[in-house]
């Protein structure tokens, strides 16, 4: 399957330099972007959503712990914080 035959999933990175990595990245549920469908290329990345492309690319077994710390309840990213703190 080449890149031309599948749907591009994010709306903002049509022809992006990285469209293809990042086409990638979503194939395999490492990424997923926003609600609104936006993947943000040129935004700066946090510390979170580092934290979940690493993890998901890992394939490691994350579960679903939350609350490992005062700050981190049950955010969307909650799960890989207390992963990598178990860890």
């Amino acid at each position: 399957m080449t890149y031309a035959q599948t749907q591009i999933p994010f709306s903002d990175i049509g022809m992006h330099e990285y469209r293809h990595s990042i086409q990638a990245l979503w194939e395999r549920n490492v990424i997923s972007g926003y609600g609104n469908h936006t993947f943000g290329p040129d935004n700066k990345i946090t510390r979170a959503e580092l934290l979940k492309i690493v993890l998901e690319a890992s394939s490691a077994p994350i579960g679903n712990q939350t609350g490992c710390f005062n700050d981190v309840k049950d955010e969307w990213f909650a799960k890989y914080v207390c992963y990598a703190h178990a860890k």
